[in-house]
């Protein structure tokens, strides 16, 4: 009962400490409060026989044997759906910014793969003829000092990098926005008027 207790207080966030449970074979299986966690969230997504209204019960049985009033619960709901809406928006910039440096990445390999064969192709014209080189390294040197410039900023990225991106982003979303806004008003019926 003990643990019981000490689980549904690191639950609704007011411990963070948890005890060290053990199999009957002596062996530690919960090391961390992540591990506890985890293991709850797996029984959740395992019982697939408790619905929404099942959770909410037992969310609030729990509250109740805890003592929380309600308006706790709530409050501490409404912190939840916030703080995981703001998890949520860090995780898709995150994600935003992953996807922009890759394409980053793809654009180098692009450049560096034109280099190759150009210049490939430049020097095969070049020392064909004689079996020497005449004027194939001045385009190998001079397009090599944008590939290497390309390559510091796509594998070394600054602050104008991210100040590029952010405002790549802001132009999405107020796309997204504008976008969003004028297939709502096409479908009001009001606006045909």
């Amino acid at each position: 009962m003990r643990e019981e207790f000490y689980l549904a207080r690191r639950i609704f966030g007011t411990d963070s400490t948890y005890t060290v449970s053990k199999v009957d074979k002596g062996e530690p299986i919960l090391r961390t409060e992540e591990d506890v966690e985890a293991v709850l969230r797996l029984a959740v997504r395992h019982d697939s026989a408790e619905t929404a209204s099942d959770l909410r019960a037992r969310l609030e049985q729990t509250a109740s044997e805890l003592g929380l009033s309600r308006e706790a619960l709530e409050a501490a709901e409404a912190q939840y759906r916030e703080d995981l809406a703001q998890r949520s928006a860090q995780e898709a910039r995150a994600l935003a910014w992953k996807k922009y440096q890759l394409d980053r990445v793809k654009n180098f390999l692009s450049h560096l793969a034109s280099y190759i064969a150009v210049n490939a192709g430049l020097i095969a014209m070049d020392w064909l003829p004689d079996g020497r080189l005449h004027w194939a390294y001045w385009p190998l040197l001079g397009w090599g000092i944008g590939i290497l410039s390309d390559a510091a900023s796509t594998f070394l990225p600054n602050k104008e990098t991210r100040k590029r991106f952010e405002k790549r982003e802001r132009r999405r979303e107020a796309q997204r926005s504008m976008a969003y806004s004028e297939s709502s008003s096409s479908s009001d019926p009001s606006s045909t008027l």
